[in-house]
């Protein structure tokens, strides 16, 4: 280069350049590029620059199953090693393997290459299509980079992928589940490009002649005897691997009732007396809490001086409740807690909150903040009753623990 290449185009300018020739007598072009700047979080390592240059450029270009002599050399340099990595030119599938005596992993069943004559257009204009492909095991999918990302049907131009167009298949075969096993490449070299060769152009007469033929060879695929067996198998396999999920499942869940059993049996009774239809142990949960609260308003307990009008788990705050004050109807908003201390760890503003149940208060100090920033100060007002202040409003505490205790 005559100029520094990547500061000259920086600045919107090709940068010049001159050659020389090393042997007269070869053919060919050799390029290097040095200083290449990539973002570390795209390329790490060489591998998946590897991976990346097989993939979407033409150095993974499938043309040699159709005997196109076009090669390519490509050596790669990083900063950190003494020696080159080579790269091989052009994609490979796997070695075919049609065993499926242990199971479907392994299997590798090669489609084409092929060559279809789809006619001509109304110009006159000839199009023909190279497919060449492969059905593969899971084993066998190394060679593809994220496999639910590229496997299924690639529509390709100088026989580099383009574009994956699984909706062919998806429309032939009815949903997803052929299409993962599938590898396909359509090469057809009438294929209009957008501007950045990043699509196909479908709005052409090539691109339906194409695609007309190609459908016709991709629906032999689910019929071909060669390549039903594998289909079979993966389909009993996936039966087998199903059932043995829920009989693992089935046996996980025995295991959490019995677990749930033994830990309900270790917990305290609940004492209360006088409160009718109350839960039997100590409450661990909000609903637990929530059960009690409602025992203790339907026994008429005297700790409680408002009736539950709705009560909401997962918005807001949990219950709309309804009181007097001096005989005029009111309405407040509770939340319900096991502990009090848990209220402090949750990010929930204390503004909409008029009155807090909580099983027992745990470890709370007098004085404590919100996760919001509001500190709030806790007093006690009578047995099983607290005052908590924060700013200039306050929120009733009711203690069902030290409630229930009181009239015992």
């Amino acid at each position: 280069m005559e100029v520094p290449p990547w500061e000259t185009l920086k600045r919107g300018i090709v940068p010049t350049y001159k050659f020389e020739e090393t042997d007269k007598n070869g053919q060919g072009t050799k390029i290097l590029i040095d200083g290449f700047e990539a973002k570390q979080s795209e390329f790490q390592s060489t591998d998946p620059l590897i991976q990346y240059i097989l993939w979407y450029t033409v150095v993974g270009s499938f043309g040699r199953y159709f005997s196109v002599p076009r090669k390519m050399d490509v050596e790669l340099k990083p900063i950190a090693l003494t020696t080159a990595v080579s790269i091989p030119f052009g994609f490979r599938f796997p070695d075919e393997s049609t065993d499926l005596s242990n199971g479907s992993d392994n299997y590798c069943k090669i489609l084409g290459p092929e060559t279809i004559d789809c006619g001509e257009t109304e110009e006159g204009r000839q199009v023909t299509v190279n497919v060449v492909g492969a059905i593969l095991g899971e084993a066998r999918r190394q060679i593809v980079p994220p496999t639910y990302e590229m496997m299924g049907l690639w529509l390709c131009k100088d026989h580099i992928k383009v574009e994956r167009s699984n909706r062919i298949l998806e429309d032939l075969f009815g949903g997803q589940y052929f299409y993962r096993a599938m590898l396909i490449f359509a090469n057809c070299q009438q294929f209009d490009l957008t501007a950045n060769r990043n699509n196909i152009l479908y709005d052409q007469e090539e691109y339906d002649l194409a695609v007309t033929e190609l459908k016709t060879f991709l629906e032999k695929i689910l019929g071909d005897p060669a390549t039903i067996p594998y289909f079979e198998a993966k389909k009993a396999e996936n039966q087998t691997e199903k059932e043995e999920k829920k009989r693992e499942q089935e046996e996980q869940r025995e295991q959490d009732n019995e677990q749930r059993l033994n830990e309900y049996r270790g917990r305290p009774d609940l004492d209360s007396p006088g409160v009718t239809g109350a839960p039997i142990k100590e409450p661990r949960s909000e609903g637990e809490t929530a059960l009690l609260l409602q025992a203790m308003i339907s026994s008429g307990h005297p700790g409680i001086d408002f009736r539950i009008g709705e009560y909401k788990v997962y918005t807001g705050t949990d219950l709309l409740v309804e009181y007097k004050d001096k005989s005029i109807p009111a309405f407040a908003w509770v939340e319900i807690v096991v502990k009090l201390e848990k209220l402090f760890q949750w990010v929930h503003p204390p503004q909409r909150i008029h009155r807090i149940v909580c099983w027992e208060l745990g470890d709370v100090a007098e004085r404590q903040k919100f996760s919001s920033g509001e500190e709030a100060k806790l007093s006690k007002k009578q047995h099983g009753r607290y005052r908590l202040d924060v700013g200039t409003d306050s929120i009733e505490v009711y203690v069902p623990r030290e409630l229930l205790a009181r009239h015992n």
